[in-house]
């Protein structure tokens, strides 16, 4: 027996070595993929720089067209002031025939018109723009709501993970309570009297169970397996306590000969065997019922019924027949067989699910980061659109001052023309006075539009404040989303962590001496009590 259990406890060791093995594999392939996502974020970051020092680029070239466009409007505006004195002089050599000012004021009323044409279509464009800036503004705002509504999710799905660690946590303590009480019913069991005489037939079929268990036995450890059964156990830990109050029928007092029966080792072997097939019929049910649970298949459902009544009939010690308790062995042998084949598979017991809900829930988090991001390329394009369109409408008003004033200035040229059309009879001095008069004006008129130029000059220069502010606005936004990212990658690398400790800390349990010790009580136990004769 020693040596059978020397070469057991040999075979666990080889069986430990290999999944510690494999789960170190499987370790080092995770801190890969983590370290390719890492280069991936690196590589994206230097992208969002390179981005960004483009736009800077082009926001300083834009800077440079616009002073240059400046220039050249000056530059106009001197041509279209040495324009209007030719046009004066000319209009001044024209002055003696009176069918060409007639022509020309009918030229200057067709001007007129067309500028006040020009002038209403401006103005409706100047409307339609900022009905377009406000829709950008609306939609602006939109993105901004849902940005934080994807925010409120993230913190949601935060908390939610925060909870079902606690859960794991108290479902753990409870698993220890419950193995606590296991280990306390194992002890109770040790300690009953051994039958010394009894049945053959049942000897012969312990035996037979036992050296079918020597030859089949699972390279699983048995702590695992008290593992499986704790966690059987949490579903309902009241059926383990009680089984034979549940379906025994309430005792009747005992005959005189039912007495002497019972004082018998036989009947004492016969009523320990019930107590046994018992317990190990209620371990079955309860593993049914839970796989009842996560199943949703009508099929499973009606053969689970079916064989839930065949074995949840009354049991005595008179209707123990040869066989049955080793039928029971068997079948909590192979429904224990499925969990771990399950459990190998990566589904959890404790919970029901498995890997793909993982899996699911960062799919979701990753489509919840992309959207975030969309969302903020949108916003950032609005933003671009909105200063574009802000920078169109200031050209256009500056293009509609200057209409203006070429338009009164027309109108002023008009009235005068009228009037020397009118005193064609004055003399040579009011002519010249009048003249003087139109110089001071078109002096006055020179002054007025420098001081609308120095004005135009100012209102550059508050655009390129506002340029640079949308700059600094937009580096630090790329710095908050650097900053969020880094946050998730530290909290999904907490949780991996997490994960791994609770993954080491029952094999590091296990190393210590007392561990040991435990699982060795554990395993004597669960021996005795199959291997109980």
């Amino acid at each position: 027996e020693l040596e059978q259990e020397k070469y057991h406890l040999r075979r666990r060791l080889e069986a430990a070595q290999e999944e510690y093995e494999l789960k170190v594999n499987e370790l080092q392939q995770d801190i890969q993929a983590l370290q390719a996502q890492l280069d991936g974020n690196t590589s994206t970051q230097r992208q969002s720089e390179k981005e960004k020092s483009l736009l800077i680029t082009t926001l300083s070239e834009q800077n440079q067209r616009l002073t240059a466009q400046l220039k050249e409007y000056t530059k106009n505006e001197e041509t279209l002031n040495s324009e209007l004195q030719h046009l004066r002089d000319q209009v001044n050599l024209k002055r003696t025939s009176m069918n060409e000012h007639v022509s020309h004021l009918d030229m200057l009323r067709d001007e007129i018109t067309l500028m006040t044409e020009r002038k209403m279509d401006l103005e409706r464009r100047i409307e339609l723009l900022q009905g377009e800036r406000e829709g950008l503004s609306s939609t602006l705002d939109e993105s901004a709501d849902r940005i934080i509504m994807l925010e409120k999710e993230a913190r949601e799905k935060d908390s939610i993970l925060r909870l079902n660690e606690k859960t794991l946590e108290e479902l753990r303590a409870s698993n220890q309570s419950l193995q606590e009480r296991l280990d306390n019913m194992c002890r109770n069991l040790s300690l009953g009297p051994p039958g010394t005489g009894g049945n053959m037939s049942l000897l012969n079929e312990m035996e037979l169970s036992d050296s079918e268990r020597s030859l089949n036995a699972s390279r699983r450890p048995f702590s695992q397996i008290d593992e499986e059964i704790d966690d059987i156990e949490c579903d309902n830990p009241e059926a383990l306590g009680s089984p034979i109050e549940n379906k025994e029928p309430p005792p009747q007092p005992p005959s005189p000969r039912e007495r002497l029966n019972i004082e018998s080792p036989l009947f004492q072997l016969k009523t320990e065997m019930l107590s046994a097939f018992q317990q190990l019929r209620a371990l079955c049910g309860q593993l049914r019922r839970r796989e009842k649970q996560r199943r949703n298949s009508s099929d499973s459902l009606d053969n689970e019924t079916v064989s839930s009544s065949s074995s949840d009939e009354p049991a005595t010690a008179q209707s123990m027949k040869s066989g049955i308790l080793n039928g029971a062995v068997q079948e909590i042998r192979g429904l224990i067989h499925d969990l771990l084949r399950k459990e190998s598979k990566g589904a959890c017991l404790a919970c029901g699910g498995d890997k793909d809900e993982k899996l699911r829930l960062e799919i979701q988090l990753h489509k919840t980061t992309e959207a975030k991001e969309k969302l903020e390329r949108t916003l950032k394009q609005n933003v671009d659109d909105a200063k574009r369109k802000d920078d169109e409408i200031t050209q256009l008003k500056s293009k509609l001052s200057l209409t203006e004033l070429s338009l009164s200035a027309a109108e002023e040229e008009r009235d005068t023309l009228r009037v020397d059309v009118s005193n064609t009879k004055a003399g040579k001095d009011e002519l010249i006075k009048k003249a003087w008069d139109v110089r001071d004006a078109a002096v006055k008129r020179k002054n007025n539009t420098q001081i609308e130029l120095a004005r135009s000059r100012i209102d550059v220069m508050q655009i390129n404040s506002q340029l640079l502010e949308a700059i600094q606005q937009k580096v630090e936004l790329s710095q908050q989303l650097d900053q969020w990212q880094a946050d998730m990658e530290e909290l999904l690398e907490e949780q991996m962590m997490r994960k791994m400790r609770a993954q080491e800390r029952p094999r590091s349990g296990n190393d210590s001496d007392s561990s040991q010790a435990a699982a060795e009580r554990k395993k004597s136990k669960i021996l005795g009590f199959f291997q109980r004769s």
